[in-house]
């Protein structure tokens, strides 16, 4: 868990699920060892299709549809075991996800959420926490990625990304904002040095078309 330093969050914390990102990967990285230009981005042809997207001139197309956050979340997380193999993390998923659907573009929204999962894990050691919540704050509703890493100067961490570490890292930040933003949302991070990054992927609240 986060040191009290964060302060409170924008929703009470429930029971949480706890994911071992190391386990149950060897067949994805059997994948990766096959074709590791298919992983470069994020970990998936997923990950190809949301770069057109967000590469695109004139206006995004989206193919919107009904998209359950907590698979969401589950297959993202499948997709970080493959990319970080034997380096463990450990995330816990807050019962907050349970019960939520968002309308939007389940492709794109993936690898939004992929490439943020993947920055955490990266720029943390192993065995730290990496937490994922839902929540909601001044009309947005937001999925919220936090982790226990050595944090960052206050700033535009997106635009600090390369940086602060490899060029890849700065490129998918860059990506799951455009990717959000195709939304109507943005992806905003709050960083305290020595206390971890806490990653904010925000949407329209009339996005929302559940809650538990």
């Amino acid at each position: 868990m986060l040191r009290p330093a964060w302060g409170a969050g924008p929703c009470a914390v429930g029971r949480a699920s706890t994911w071992h990102l190391h386990r149950g990967g060897c067949s994805a990285r059997r994948r990766w060892r096959r074709n590791p230009s298919a992983w470069r981005c994020g970990g998936s042809r997923v990950c190809v299709a949301a770069a057109r997207l967000a590469n695109s001139h004139g206006p995004r197309r989206l193919h919107e549809e009904r998209v359950p956050l907590l698979p969401l979340v589950e297959d993202c997380l499948a997709t970080a075991r493959g990319q970080l193999g034997a380096d463990a993390r450990h995330c816990r998923i807050h019962a907050s996800l349970e019960g939520v659907a968002l309308h939007g573009d389940g492709r794109a929204l993936r690898g939004a959420l992929v490439q943020v999962l993947l920055r955490a894990a990266r720029l943390t050691n192993a065995q730290d926490v990496i937490e994922m919540r839902f929540g909601r704050l001044g009309g947005m509703v937001a999925i919220i990625i936090e982790d226990e890493g050595v944090g960052a100067p206050a700033g535009d961490l997106v635009a600090q990304a390369p940086a602060r570490g490899t060029r890849g890292i700065g490129f998918g930040l860059g990506l799951a904002r455009s990717l959000l933003q195709a939304h109507g949302g943005d992806l905003v991070f709050e960083s305290a040095s020595g206390v971890g990054t806490r990653a904010w992927l925000t949407l329209p609240e009339s996005r929302l078309l559940s809650a538990a």
